[in-house]
């Protein structure tokens, strides 16, 4: 009897053993067809900005090496590098000894011709004045003479030898008239002496303006307020023309030079707003805005040139000329958007990008349009509602595939 029990007891535990293998397949089967389980998030409403983070480099308003024009030797060196200096301030001479002797000379022709010109118009013009008044009295007197001299030799009292010399007197008057008049005529006002005269005198003092031309031509003074940046010459040193003496900066306004890839061209616009923060001065950031984009892209390199004015006024020494910067250009924000973290984003960066989403028990592939892109988040145009359940890359599914998926969870913790 005791083994019979026993052989009952364990025929029991037999059917109950396999009662629970049935089981277990028929829920193991269950869960196979319904697919594997896995984590879903759903799309969030949040403030999301884009920005272009680039090294940049501060640059002055206008840049200029200042050459030497002439040929000789530097006498003088009168400004350091970084000293401020007045438009005109002179910078560097050179040797002038000849230029200076050709101003000296065309001056002196200068007074020369002036002193001319004064005579024609003073004494000369009275001269030939007193000359003419002369010359029509004794005109006049000299045909009254011939006059009466025509007279007795009709009548046979004179002879044909004085009343030749009589009239040859009348002519010669004549003649003197004649010169007279137009001696007075070309010293008048308008007269050809008074403008030879005038003639030499402007030929004299645009031969002194080129003489003082080749003498400023030995100095070099600054062109407009600014900063020497750069000294590159010593007194004693023969420079020739197109030598650079120095580098000059004008006085302006400092901005900010970037070149980012031509890929973010579509997203740049003048006006937008940046933050440059140089690398001798991290804690001192400076606003700037956009201000100008090139119209054309460097070629060689896929690059465009973008400059930003600075915004505000400035402390000197945070921002200096040719300092290395970072900039951050805020090139769009939305305050209320929906959005979606980037790793639940496939092909990010491509021109199709998708989401995997749980609909009904099956993994469905959503085409998304995005629109910014945050550092880790990225604005969901259209392709996701709220309500979706995204399923994450690390899901065991494909599209079509069954799927189970837990709690939809944010895909972004609230206050994130």
């Amino acid at each position: 009897r005791s083994d019979w029990s026993s052989d009952v007891c364990s025929s029991d535990l037999a059917v109950v053993a396999g009662a629970l293998v049935v089981v277990g397949a028929g829920v193991a089967l269950n869960q196979t067809r319904q697919g594997p389980k896995s984590a879903a998030y759903h799309a969030v409403r949040n403030p999301i900005a884009q920005t272009l983070l680039v090294t940049g480099r501060v640059a002055p308003p206008a840049r200029a090496p200042l050459g030497a024009m002439v040929q000789n030797t530097v006498v003088n060196v009168a400004v350091e590098e970084g000293q401020i200096v007045e438009a005109g301030t002179l910078l560097v001479s050179l040797a002038d000894d000849e230029a200076a002797a050709r101003v000296r000379e065309a001056e002196a022709q200068v007074a020369e011709a002036a002193a001319r010109l004064r005579r024609v118009r003073g004494v000369g013009r009275q001269v030939a004045g007193e000359r003419l008044t002369q010359a029509a009295a004794q005109a006049e007197e000299l045909e009254r003479q011939y006059q009466r001299a025509e007279t007795l030799f009709a009548q046979g009292s004179l002879t044909e030898a004085q009343y030749d010399v009589d009239r040859r007197a009348r002519d010669v008057a004549r003649s003197q008239l004649v010169a007279a008049q137009l001696e007075a005529a070309a010293s008048d006002a308008s007269g050809a002496d008074t403008a030879a005269s005038a003639a030499s005198l402007a030929r004299a003092q645009a031969s002194l303006e080129v003489a003082q031309a080749g003498l400023d031509r030995t100095r070099l003074r600054a062109p407009s307020r600014g900063q020497v940046l750069e000294r590159s010459v010593e007194v004693g040193q023969v420079v020739r023309p197109g030598d650079v003496l120095l580098t000059f900066v004008g006085e302006g306004p400092l901005d900010v030079r970037i070149t980012p890839d031509e890929f973010h061209l579509g997203l740049l616009r003048v006006g937008q707003s940046a933050s440059v923060v140089t690398e001798a001065f991290p804690d001192r950031p400076v606003d700037a805005v956009v201000s100008r984009i090139a119209p054309g892209v460097d070629a060689s390199r896929g690059t465009v040139e973008v400059h930003l004015s600075i915004v505000g006024e400035v402390d000197d020494v945070a921002l200096r000329p040719d300092m290395t910067a970072t900039v951050e250009v805020l090139l769009g924000e939305r305050d209320d958007t929906l959005v979606l973290p980037t790793w639940l984003v496939h092909d990010l960066g491509t021109r199709q990008p998708w989401a995997l989403v749980s609909e009904d028990g099956v993994a469905v592939r959503h085409a998304l349009v995005l629109g910014l892109e945050g550092t880790d988040t990225v604005e969901v145009v259209s392709g996701l509602t709220e309500a979706d359940a995204v399923l994450p890359p690390t899901a065991d599914v494909e599209a079509g595939d069954p799927v189970r998926h837990r709690a939809v969870q944010p895909a972004i913790p609230v206050g994130g």
